[in-house]
Order: structure tokens, then sequence, then C-alpha cells
């Protein structure tokens, strides 16, 4: 199961990347073929200084982890990822 999603992260990824303008027209077409992964949308300047797990042209792709006690947080184990923050540039 683990293998399978981060298959689909990275598949999620890769055409986010191939598609442009990365923005939320396209994101909301993705999620239609992702509806598994979960998605939060935000600006960069929200996310602060954080290095990014993936950099496309007009957005930064960050992996987010939830714990056992529903905490999330940014990572960098796709194998870990529940879903994806995505923060669009300005």
């Amino acid at each position: 199961m683990e293998t399978d999603r981060s298959t689909q992260i990275t598949a999620f990824i890769n055409e986010l990347q191939a598609l442009k303008p990365c923005d939320v027209i396209t994101i909301n077409e993705l999620q239609q073929r992702y509806p598994d992964i979960k998605l939060t949308l935000c600006w960069q300047d929200e996310v602060g200084e954080r290095e990014p797990f993936a950099m496309l042209d007009n957005a930064d792709v960050h992996l987010v982890a939830s714990s056992p006690n529903q905490c999330s947080c940014l990572t960098f184990d796709i194998a870990a990822t529940t879903g994806l923050l995505i923060a669009l540039q300005d």
C-alpha cells in the first residue's frame, strides 16, 4: 500500500510539473485523477524558508505526513507521505 501511495504521489508531481501553468485549475483537474491524495494549497510566503520536495516553475511541492496522534508535518520521506502541500507563487 505504501509503495502504491508513493507511486501515485510521484506520478501526481510529475504530471503537475509537465502541465503548465501550475495553478488552481490544473491542480483541481489532477485532483480528479488522484482522489486519494490529500492536497493543501497555500502561497509560498505562508510556508516560510522550508526546502520543498520539488520545485516547479511557479510552485513548490512539499510532502505532508501524519503522525499517530493525527498531527501533520512536512517530510522528505515519500513512503510516509499522506498528502501534498502545494505552495503557489504570488
